[in-house]
């Protein structure tokens, strides 16, 4: 079973996607802010793909994914966002969601991504 990390203030955006992940088999791992999921993630937790949102009080998104990938190159992120503008971003997610979000194309997307990541391993 795919371990996936969900990083979002919002907490309805939070939920929804928590439960539809785990009606989809996967298990799921949830954090409203960046600090918490970056400390969650320096203990090798296992984690197979992250979605993240990119605006969040505190550690931004782009930060969070900055951090991962120094130590997770090949890691799968998604990213969500709220608005097409915003803080510029370094390091670039695999895919990105605007809010609200169509769980059908996430879960398409989390599938490929994960399938992807299976077959380099």
């Amino acid at each position: 079973m795919s371990k996936i990390l969900i990083v979002d203030d919002e907490k309805e955006i939070l939920e929804l996607v928590d439960i539809f992940l785990r009606k989809q088999g996967y298990e799921v791992v949830k954090f409203n802010n960046g600090e918490d999921a970056l400390a969650f993630m320096d203990e090798d937790a296992g984690i197979d793909l992250v979605i993240l949102d990119i605006r969040m009080p505190g550690i931004d998104g782009g930060t969070v994914l900055e951090r991962l990938r120094r130590k997770e190159k090949e890691l799968p992120v998604i990213f969500l966002t709220g608005s097409v503008g915003g803080q510029p971003v370094k390091v670039k997610a695999d895919a990105m969601f605007m809010k609200p979000i169509d769980l059908n194309d996430l879960s398409k997307k989390v599938k490929e991504l994960l399938s992807k990541k299976e077959k380099s391993e």
